[in-house]
């Protein structure tokens, strides 16, 4: 990794503690790289599986305002905030690409899950499995798949997930 690497690196894990301080950094890490890769104006449309990848903030919160006027479900930005999500996050078309405004609302959402699975799994791993099964599909059980990609991302990228303090 080249210095410019070192540089956006330590730069994005200031943002994450400062923006997502109820999940670890490690576990946001892998969590963004493993629903964005970490590019903060990436788009997915949930309605026609397809995915942007807008090069500025301003055309992708054009893009986003027009997929759900269209009536789309889509994810956005760092943590691929659901548009299910915006209003109980305080997001919008353009707020979920603020950085610091969408890891926030991924955190919470994650927090929310995995406190859900602790009182079911109890705390620890098998919780934050089940709690990201629920951050991808709303399911504790259907999403593990997913769970054990973000947790193959986090092996990836060097990094070991852990459940949110």
């Amino acid at each position: 990794m080249g210095v410019s690497g070192v540089i956006a690196a330590l730069t994005f894990g200031a943002l994450l503690s400062a923006c997502a301080p109820a999940v670890g950094p490690r576990t946001m890490a892998a969590l963004v790289a493993h629903e964005s890769g970490a590019r903060p104006f990436a788009i997915a449309d949930d309605t026609t599986r397809r995915s942007y990848d807008p090069a500025t903030r301003a055309s992708a919160i054009a893009l986003a305002a027009a997929l759900l006027r269209q009536g789309h479900d889509i994810d956005a930005g760092y943590a691929q905030i659901n548009s299910a999500n915006f209003a109980a996050t305080g997001l919008t078309a353009a707020r979920v690409f603020d950085p610091c405004a969408n890891l926030a609302a991924g955190a919470r959402i994650l927090a929310l899950a995995y406190a859900s699975a602790a009182r079911r799994y109890g705390t620890g791993q098998t919780a934050l499995a089940h709690a990201l099964s629920l951050y991808h599909s709303g399911s504790m059980t259907s999403g593990l798949d997913y769970a054990h990609a973000v947790f193959a991302t986090a092996q990836r990228i060097g990094v070991r997930p852990k459940a949110p303090r």
